[in-house]
Formats: C-alpha cells, sequence, structure tokens
C-alpha cells in the first residue's frame, strides 16, 4: 500500500515511470542511495542532470508563463541570442543546457522548472547549480523548495557584479530532515525595457543528501541519535534539527547560552568606538539585492536577525561591532556557533574576533569578505585566550552599499564561564 502511495504522489507531478528490478522497501526509494544493484530505486529521481540527455526528471512549470528551453551551443542561434557559447559540463560547443531570455520571455514573467520528489534529506543536504547571466539585464534566478504544496523561498541570484563571459557557482541547503520534497529553479524577468539578456543554468546536483548508516556506537566528538544516526557534538543546541523524526539534539539546551534574537539582543552590546551600530530586523533589509529576506530560526519574514545596514551615510571602510559577555580566560573547549548571510555586490568584510580590555585591540581569529550570495551559512569556531575577553562581530562596510551583513542564531559550548565583568558598551 505504500508503495502504490508513493507511485502516485510521483504520478500526481508529471512522473509516469517508476521502475524497480529489486524489492526494497518504499522509504528507499529516491533517498539519495541506490540500494538497488542495478540503480532503479534511484533511476526517476537522479541526484545530478547535466542535461545532456534531457531533463532528468525535473518537468516544467504549467502554472507559470513559459518554458525553460534546452539549447546546444553548436546549433542555429536563435535571433537576438547572446548566451553563453559553451555549455559548463564539457566547455565544447556540443554540450548542452537550460536558458530563459528576453527573446522568448515577457517583462514581469516566471519561468519554472521543478525535481522530481525526494524522499528525505539529511542535515547536511544542499542543492548547486551552475548558471551564467548574459546581456546587458534580465532579473533573477530564485530557487524554491516545495513542500506540501507550499513554496518556500531558499535562495536568490541576481546578476549584480556577474561578468557576462563566465559560468558562476552557487549551492543552498535545503530544510534538513524534510521529506516529499522538490526544489524549484525559477527565471524572473525584471526588465524594464525588453532586451536579449537572459539566465543559463546547467550542472544541478544535490550533493550530502543521503542518511549516514544507523550504528550503534559513534565516534569521538559525535553524539548518537535515538534512531542510530550520529551527528558532530558542534551541531548540539544550533537551533537546527540533526535527528530526524525526534528532538534530542535541540533539548536541555540551557547550558549553551544562546540567543536567536526573536526578543531582544539577550548579552549582545554595541560596541561605542565604532562608527555606526548593528540593528535588530526581520524581513527583508531596506536595501535592495543585498541582505537576508527572513531570518534563520523561523525561516519566515516575522522571524528576528541582527544586521548592519551600510547605506548612507555609511561610509566605504566603516565598520560596526556587538560584543558578547565577558568570558573568563581559559575556558576549557570554548566555541562559539553562528549563523551568518553575506548576499551583495562589492561586499565588505565580516570579521570575528575577541579584545580583552574595555577598549582594547581587536584580535581578529576568522574573517569572510566574498559574497556568498543568499544562503545562512554555519560557522564553528574555538576560541582560546589567557585573559578574560570578548567574542566581538565586526562589520566593515565595502565600496557600495550593497552589503548587508546578518548574524542569527549564535550560541556557546556549554562549558564556557560567564563573568559579571563588563566593558564600555551600550545595550538596547
Amino acid at each position: 500500500m505504500k508503495k502504490l502511495l508513493w507511485m502516485l504522489l510521483l504520478l500526481s507531478i508529471g512522473i509516469t515511470s517508476v521502475t524497480s528490478q529489486c524489492s526494497v522497501p518504499t522509504d528507499k526509494y529516491c533517498d539519495f542511495i541506490l540500494d538497488c544493484p542495478d540503480g532503479s530505486d534511484e533511476a526517476d529521481c537522479p541526484a545530478t542532470c547535466d542535461f545532456e540527455n534531457g531533463l532528468c526528471g525535473w518537468t516544467q512549470n504549467t502554472d507559470d508563463d513559459y518554458d525553460w528551453l534546452l539549447r546546444t551551443s553548436s546549433s542555429d542561434t536563435p535571433p537576438g541570442y547572446s548566451g553563453p557559447d559553451e555549455d559548463h559540463t564539457s566547455l565544447s560547443l556540443s554540450g548542452k543546457y537550460l536558458y530563459v531570455d528576453g527573446a522568448t520571455t515577457n517583462i514581469s514573467s516566471n519561468i519554472r522548472i521543478t525535481s522530481p520528489v525526494f524522499a528525505r534529506a539529511a542535515r547536511t543536504c544542499k542543492l548547486t547549480v551552475w548558471h551564467h547571466f548574459f546581456g546587458l539585464e534580465y532579473g533573477d534566478l530564485e530557487i524554491k523548495q516545495v513542500n506540501g504544496g507550499v513554496r518556500k523561498h531558499l535562495m536568490k541570484v541576481n546578476d549584480d557584479g556577474q561578468s557576462r563571459l563566465k559560468w558562476y557557482y552557487s549551492e543552498v541547503y535545503v530544510d534538513p530532515c524534510i521529506e516529499n520534497f522538490q526544489i524549484t529553479l525559477e527565471g524572473q524577468d525584471r526588465q524594464e525595457i525588453p532586451s536579449e539578456g537572459g539566465i543559463a543554468i546547467d550542472d544541478i546536483a544535490f550533493v550530502d543528501c543521503a542518511f549516514n548508516t544507523a550504528t550503534s556506537t559513534c565516534d569521538t566528538g559525535y553524539n548518537r541519535c535515538n534512531s542510530g544516526y550520529c551527528y558532530s557534538q558542534d551541531y548540539k543546541c544550533d537551533f537546527q534539527t540533526d535527528c530526524c523524526g525526534e528532538t534530542t539534539d535541540e533539548t536541555s539546551c540551557s547550558a549553551y547560552n544562546s540567543c536567536d534574537f526573536e526578543n531582544g539582543w539577550c548579552d549582545w552590546t554595541q560596541v561605542t568606538n565604532d562608527e555606526f551600530d548593528w540593528r535588530r530586523h526581520q524581513g527583508s533589509t531596506s536595501s535592495d539585492r543585498t541582505g537576508p529576506s527572513f531570518d534563520h530560526t523561523t525561516g519566515t519574514t516575522t522571524g528576528y536577525y541582527v544586521y548592519t545596514d551600510v547605506s548612507r551615510p555609511v561610509r566605504p571602510g566603516d565598520s560596526a561591532s556587538i560584543a558578547s559577555y565577558v568570558i573568563a580566560g581559559n575556558s576549557l573547549n570554548c566555541k562559539i556557533r553562528f549563523w551568518y548571510h553575506m548576499k551583495g555586490a562589492f561586499i565588505g568584510r565580516f570579521d570575528v574576533g575577541t579584545r580583552e580590555s574595555e577598549n582594547g585591540p581587536f584580535h581578529r581569529i576568522w574573517t569572510d569578505r566574498e559574497d556568498r550570495s543568499d544562503p545562512w551559512l554555519f560557522k564553528v569556531l574555538e576560541v582560546t585566550r589567557e585573559n578574560d575577553f570578548q567574542v566581538i562581530f565586526k562589520s566593515t562596510r565595502g565600496l557600495t552599499a550593497y552589503g548587508d551583513i546578518a548574524v542569527d542564531d549564535v550560541s556557546f559550548s556549554p562549558n564556557v564561564q560567564q563573568l559579571a565583568e563588563t566593558y564600555d558598551t551600550h545595550n538596547y
């Protein structure tokens, strides 16, 4: 009966050939693991697609305005076409890719293609895609997750600062432990004047999506779920489920001194000897094409996060810092875990460091200065100091105002000792 329901689900979204040459449990179909020697349990839902032999089970949506077009560079060039000469897979004229452009769509149109249904995804599951913007302008490429008929925004890629002469790589994590889900790639024509600009995509892949084998014991540095799966101790109480179908990894978290910014700033305070301040915010930031659209905790526009707005009067090179409570020096195995977001052309720099006294020097321990597109990214840093210290989040503006940097869901390892001492900061 379960197998029949699974087949009906696939048929409902347009997949008509579910073949199996071996007998496996129903939940083993389309789970990113080849259980059958002939691979038949994953045949209708391949984890990768280079479009060399068709759409790989991806289907053109019927509730949009146009279809994605399959192109071979060596074929006759459509009138006005200015897309890539070579695909990404083989970098040759004989390779294939998908594209949409202003010559085949109208202004404000949306063009969607949707993946097969996948049974479930591990915590580490991410989608990767290569994309190529071309022409003067076109619009955006949005990646959405579909579950239970509901589309959820995962990432939006736009053409700001991207060369029209090369392929670019993007990746985004899907929701951990999600079941019976699909991914939609949506081209969005946002031209003000019709032109030959467009978007090409190639080499889509689901990476690290398969569950590990359940075990009776876990290696050092890992915790075990009741189901038998292992996860890194760094992921304990990190605001994201690791033990699917249970909550053991996100319970008993009071010792982690965490902050999701839903009810204020917790113990985080503004540093006074900088040029501007961090802000607590919900929804999209005030500047277009930079900053997150939603928080990490709830994944909605009503959830809160903190960020730096680098629009005027903030100038290039100006920085803003927030500080943690004071931590006892020599705190054993002190780690800070946080989620951060860096999206925007010519984005500045995000530093994490420490200071050991009021107005003391900033000691950098990690930095990121790349445009990471639209996903929230997870980072774990070990902090070792002999003297008492604060952890500092420091955001520095780049060349333009397209450089909002955001942070959410911050926590410390449970053995970190908080002191009553304070340094020169102001709180909200």
